[in-house]
């Protein structure tokens, strides 16, 4: 086996993600999972379609959040857990046995100790680990020094869950899921290579790449050999992981060696409308327990993030960590750093680590519904954000979605927003994936959604310019929306507090020009703005970021004094 140590004293990301249901494993397995002082995989991994975590209306597809170690993303006297990997063997395992992560959606994901490996095109029955460039046919795409080969599992599936041995196992769920996940491998007709690759280079030790969970429909169901995706893997019928990215905004799973004290800095968003603000958080190992034991830098003027700040902080994205700006009004580019102190010496400080953050116009770009045909037609919207912000030279072309290249819609330049902008694309695909460019000045704004063929939904997109003041003390705020596939002409629009000028008993069904101006009282009072149709659930479902009960569906806005402008709509992948 290849000797690891002087290549891996860098210090090494790796962003895993990957899917599981089986939160009651956490009790159940408890005895055999443990975390040690060598363990030197930290951090989080996701995998699922929801962009915005806070969003409680917004539906997640896939795993969510996974913990590679309880010191960022758990309770350590609760559940003692963790990863390590082998300088001497490449082996991703735990110090002494298995090693494992954490999903508290879908439970154990063991690394080691594993036996009875499935089958698959180009994939190796053995325990993770990484091989070097050139060696036992690992061909990185583009040069990066090591693959990562082998298997992981959720144990939960297994007959044997505590020692996640056998299949089939006592749960069935999500159709029979098996949860083995293919670190590499190929693609079952065309034979294109998958599967995650680290890349050792002065910006970090990064991993990156993709993993297979199965689950999804595996051979896509058509019968026509020239169809580019014939024979191919589609993200469609969800039952496991499908395709796992290793590689994201604002997140990674690190490898840190334990005789350096390292940080590592994330934010919730690198992309940010003029008024956002922004939420850092930072974690570490090898770094004191004080409350000023890390020194943040840089930002934007007045943000207040300069400064001493406590070590460690909580794990990276969770509510209610790290630190909150004010709203950044000044469009730009910034930088945020933070080191810390070593937990052994206090002249010792680590490397900084450095977040880049732009804001400025924004694009949301989403589909309005899913389609059900022949013939298969969806409607694409684009639009600046905030609502006084302007794009320019927007390109629509396809987008590269591992393993396959997948069509996209009308190559070449379309209409820029503002206003509102609207396409109506053919689906040829069951997911169909189209990539939008638009330019905030001389910076590109990217942002990649997918269309289902199947049920359509109904929807209602409620949007919100800034809250504007005048007269003094006066203030107020244009709303506007858009519906598709709801019982025309039975929109009603309520408000939580009387006479803001909302409420309409027979409210149209769209209405993007002029929108209609509502009063917004002052704090402390915050305003709901809800737009209530009828759609028929027989024949349509409820939208992701809509509300439904019965025949109802419902839009809303809160607002108050200082509310910035937003959609309801997000989109579902955002590519930089």
């Amino acid at each position: 086996m290849q000797h690891f140590k002087k290549a891996l004293n860098k210090r090494i990301v790796m962003s895993f993600i990957v899917v599981f249901a089986f939160v009651g494993l956490m009790v159940l397995v408890s005895s055999t999972v443990f975390s040690s002082p060598l363990n030197n995989i930290s951090g989080f991994g996701w995998s699922g379609d929801k962009v915005n975590p806070s969003d409680p209306l917004e539906e997640i597809a896939g795993m969510g959040w996974l913990s590679f170690n309880c010191t960022t993303g758990g309770d350590c006297a609760t559940a003692d857990y963790g990863l390590h990997l082998n300088e001497q063997t490449g082996a991703i395992s735990g110090t002494d046995g298995p090693g494992f992560a954490w999903s508290p959606n879908f439970g154990w994901l063991q690394f080691g100790g594993l036996s009875g490996f499935p089958t698959g095109p180009g994939t190796e029955a053995v325990d993770a680990h990484i091989v070097p460039d050139g060696q036992d046919g690992c061909d990185t795409p583009n040069g990066e020094e090591y693959c990562v080969r082998g298997w992981a599992r959720f144990c939960s599936p297994a007959s044997a869950p505590l020692s996640c041995l056998g299949w089939p196992g006592p749960n069935t769920f999500n159709g029979g899921w098996d949860g083995w996940v293919s670190l590499s491998g190929t693609t079952p007709n065309s034979n294109e290579p998958y599967g995650v690759t680290l890349n050792l280079d002065e910006n970090g030790n990064n991993f990156g790449g993709y993993a297979w969970g199965g689950g999804y429909d595996l051979i896509h169901p058509t019968n026509d050999p020239q169809d580019p995706l014939y024979g191919e893997p589609y993200n469609n019928n969800v039952t496991g992981t499908g395709w796992i990215s290793f590689a994201g905004l604002g997140y990674s799973v690190q490898y840190i060696p334990l005789t350096e004290p390292t940080v590592f800095l994330s934010v919730d968003d690198t992309s940010l409308s003029t008024g956002d603000n922004l939420t850092l958080a930072w974690t570490g190992t090898g770094i004191v327990n004080s409350p000023t034991g890390c020194e943040a830098s840089g930002g934007s003027s007045g943000d207040g993030w300069p400064g001493l700040r406590e070590s460690p902080a909580s794990p990276p994205l969770v509510d209610g960590g790290g630190y909150i700006t004010p709203d950044l009004n000044t469009p730009g580019t910034y930088t945020y750093s933070i080191r810390c102190q070593s937990a052994t010496d206090p002249n010792d400080w680590s490397e900084w680590s450095n977040v880049i953050v732009s804001v400025g116009a924004q694009l949301n770009f989403y589909p309005s519904s899913g389609v059900v045909g022949p013939p298969y037609v969806a409607e694409l919207n684009w639009v600046a954000e905030p609502s006084s912000a302007t794009l320019t030279g927007c390109v629509a072309d396809s987008s590269s979605v591992n393993p396959a290249q997948v069509p996209g819609w009308l190559d070449g330049s379309v209409a820029s927003p503002p206003p509102l902008q609207t396409a109506s694309v053919s689906v040829p695909y069951p997911t169909t994936f189209y990539k939008l460019t638009c330019y905030d000045g001389a910076i590109p704004r990217v942002q990649t959604v997918s269309v289902n063929r199947g049920v359509p939904t109904a929807t209602i997109n409620l949007f919100n310019s800034d809250v504007l003041e005048g007269p003094p003390g006066v203030f107020s705020s244009t709303l506007t929306w858009k519906s598709n596939n709801i019982i025309s002409d039975t929109c009603v629009a309520t408000a939580s507090v009387a006479g803001t000028g909302w409420d309409d008993p027979d409210a149209p069904d769209d209405n993007l020009d002029p929108g209609v101006v509502v009063g917004v009282p002052p704090l402390p009072a915050i305003t709901t703005y809800r737009l209530t149709c009828e759609y028929d659930p027989s024949q349509y479902d409820c939208g992701d970021n809509n509300v439904c009960s019965g025949n109802k569906i419902y839009a809303e806005r809160e607002l108050d004094q200082n509310s910035g402008a937003s959609s309801t709509v997000k989109p579902i992948y955002t590519e930089e």
